[in-house]
């Protein structure tokens, strides 16, 4: 079995002015995935300058799947032009080597390049930062919300790599409460506190942390709850001009009565890692990006590039897992027989796929089942059970 990404069931946007703009032309899209999916890459440079913006994503539309998001930018260091590549799922920044006349859709400018942010680094909130913030508290008084965003803002800068954990401590424990992974989204990142009722009956009010960026929100975490009008002490710790890799900085401390009458209280504190490692947020579910490998039966190629549900068949995900599992050791044979209306079978996995034409060949007593890379053009015949279990999928679409 090899999966592949295949640039057809990729979409490209540019990235501009802080929102999606416009669709990548497909060869563009297609030479920017090549790159990102090439193994060669190098550090990323002392200086630099930050070109062209994007974001590509392995979509079968009207199904409504999306996966592998991939943030992609353009570097340039003097003359020298770099791709950069970050999936989302695991926030590791790739840096590949590319040259200009395979790039043409890119400007190399002659700008100066810039050193980076080392670590994350607070600069003052502008104006427009307080305006925004006590506009947002009008609306939402107005609207009846009664959502209240509470001062001091903070207004971090964030660097290219990393990602900031908030640290919530209680009863002397530490528990991994927020994860803000460095991102074109938030290269500028506020947070604050807010306040704002259950809305559910409860007379309960939740205090929580939120980060942003402008136009996007990125975390909003519920730190405590308070009943029947409980008043809530803060205690804001101060904070230093940067964030200094690999320490803890205590941010608030909050102190209440919780519903049983006993005092809480939690410090929530900021960390930042410059290496980007997975965590596990404390009482959350994990959020799998990607439930496994998925299969699909499909009368043409284009359909499930168009992801028409009304002509593909979604295989069980039990049957696609020993599928493939099936395929990475085959005999090769010729495959015999001939092709089903679903002629084609389609595994996917983290944006990567290889289709097979299928082929039956109905006997007495069974019907044998024979898959060909539709690229490589080897085939081989699936075992029994497996066998039987697709053509059931297959005769029962």
């Amino acid at each position: 079995m090899k999966l592949e990404s295949v640039p057809a069931y990729w979409s490209a946007e540019s990235f501009t002015d802080r929102q999606f703009v416009d669709d990548v032309p497909a060869e563009q899209k297609k030479q920017m995935l090549k790159t990102c999916m090439n193994k060669k890459t190098v550090e990323l440079p002392s200086s630099y300058r930050i070109l062209n913006t994007y974001e590509m994503y392995f979509s079968l539309k009207t199904l409504e799947m999306y996966a592998a998001q991939t943030e992609v930018f353009y570097l340039a260091e003097k003359e020298n032009l770099y791709l950069a590549c970050r999936s989302r799922d695991t926030h590791q920044l790739k840096i590949h080597p590319v040259k200009a006349k395979d790039h043409p859709w890119v400007k190399v400018d002659q700008e100066t390049d810039k050193k980076p942010l080392q670590a994350p680094t607070f600069f003052p909130v502008t104006e427009k930062q307080r305006t925004r913030h006590a506009e947002q508290n009008r609306e939402a008084k107005t609207e009846g919300d009664f959502s209240r965003r509470l001062a001091p803002f903070h207004n971090l800068h964030m660097p290219i790599a990393g990602q900031v954990l908030v640290i919530l401590t209680e009863n002397n424990k530490e528990h991994v409460f927020v994860d803000v992974p460095t991102s074109f989204l938030n290269q500028t990142t506020d947070f604050y506190l807010t306040t704002r009722p259950s809305g559910n009956g409860a007379n309960a009010t939740y205090h929580s942390i939120n980060f942003e960026s402008p136009g996007w929100y990125l975390q909003d975490r519920i730190v405590m709850t308070t009943y029947d009008q409980e008043k809530v002490d803060m205690t804001y710790h101060s904070l230093p001009e940067t964030l200094t890799a690999n320490q803890t900085i205590p941010y608030v401390t909050l102190r209440a009565k919780n519903d049983l009458g006993d005092m809480e209280e939690k410090t929530l504190s900021l960390r930042y890692q410059p290496v980007y490692q997975k965590v596990k947020l404390f009482e959350m579910d994990d959020e799998e990006r990607h439930a496994g490998i998925e299969g699909f039966l499909h009368p043409t190629i284009e359909s499930l590039q168009e992801g028409n549900i009304r002509k593909i068949g979604i295989m069980p995900d039990e049957l696609s897992l020993a599928l493939a599992n099936e395929l990475k050791q085959v005999t090769l044979e010729q495959p015999q027989g001939n092709k089903p209306s679903l002629q084609y079978f389609t595994l996917v996995d983290k944006g990567k796929t290889q289709t097979f034409t299928v082929y039956l060949k109905k006997r007495a007593q069974k019907t044998d089942v024979y898959l060909q890379d539709t690229t490589s053009k080897k085939g081989t015949k699936l075992s029994g059970e497996l066998a039987a279990q697709l053509a059931e999928q297959i005769e029962g679409e």
